[in-house]
């Protein structure tokens, strides 16, 4: 196994030389990159907190009095049977 990596890394190295890219590509490359655009991360606008904000409380509220349906339901039919 190794042997073969060994044939395969010096088949390679014979295959890929490396070469030395010339100043003018060189310096065209870190113009673009000097000028590249600068990211900055945006703020959300206050609008989707507060929609996040109403979603929530009414998940919430709808969970809260499907809860208690249930359980005025379940002692309902508890007193029934007793």
């Amino acid at each position: 196994m190794t042997e073969d990596l060994s044939r395969m890394e010096t088949r390679l190295q014979a295959v890929f030389q490396p070469i030395r890219p010339s100043s003018g590509f060189v310096k065209t490359v870190k113009k673009h990159l000097d000028a590249a655009p600068q990211h900055f991360q945006v703020e959300k606008p206050p609008q989707t907190k507060r929609m996040l904000l109403v979603f929530g409380g009414v998940l919430s509220f709808s969970l809260f009095l499907l809860t208690v349906a249930r359980a005025i339901f379940y002692f309902l039919h508890r007193a029934r049977q007793a």
